[in-house]
């Protein structure tokens, strides 16, 4: 078999589809599988997939995201917190997310009804954004828990491949470390990444 990046890189250009949710069911079972278990996706039944769906185009609103992607942490998150990040408009966002049953109150805290959504990429931009935001670009990374860079280089296929595998094996290690329980406390954190070309 190919490398799973190599495969869905051609099978997205064949097939003429960008989401993997499109790709899957148009492709053949044990290829279908093989993909599954390579990227460790989870089955979705059709009831998922309508909630998800159905949350696709209230996620391009970056404070919408944002306020589900709080309350899908694992403490979930206090209204006084979505207030003070969000304002109003935060607050009118977690009630509309509670009314339509996106997210459930359990002991004072709001938790998403579904945790671990993976959305279309076409919002990342406008999310990244808004998460720019509240980086914190003052004093030392120690003092203030955070970590970003910046770096750039021109590379040949070959050397492209590479950083993308390192990239992909740093976030699969990176999004293992946050599943795992006993790194669960009630700090909200986030992490982003992106590798690409720069584009005329």
């Amino acid at each position: 078999m190919p490398k799973v990046t190599t495969t869905l890189s051609l099978l997205s250009e064949i097939h003429g589809v960008q989401s993997l949710q499109e790709l899957l069911p148009k492709i053949d079972i044990k290829l279908r599988k093989y993909l599954e278990e390579e990227l460790d996706l989870k089955v979705m039944t059709d009831e998922q997939k309508e909630f998800r769906s159905s949350l696709h185009e209230k996620v391009k609103d970056p404070v919408f995201f944002h306020v589900l992607a709080l309350a899908g942490t694992s403490c979930g998150v206090r209204e006084e917190v979505v207030e003070d990040l969000f304002g109003l408009e935060g607050i009118k966002i977690l009630l509309n997310l509670f009314q339509e049953d996106y997210v459930q109150m359990e002991k004072g805290h709001f938790h998403a009804s579904e945790k671990g959504i993976a959305f279309h990429r076409s919002i990342i931009k406008p999310i990244i954004n808004t998460s720019v935001e509240f980086l914190e670009t003052k004093g030392s990374s120690i003092k203030t828990k955070n970590f970003y860079y910046h770096w750039s280089e021109s590379l040949n296929e070959s050397g492209i491949e590479k950083l993308i595998t390192l990239q992909r094996n740093f976030y699969k290690e990176l999004k293992d470390a946050l599943a795992d329980p006993k790194n669960h406390g009630d700090q909200h954190y986030f992490f982003f990444g992106a590798i690409d070309s720069y584009k005329c």
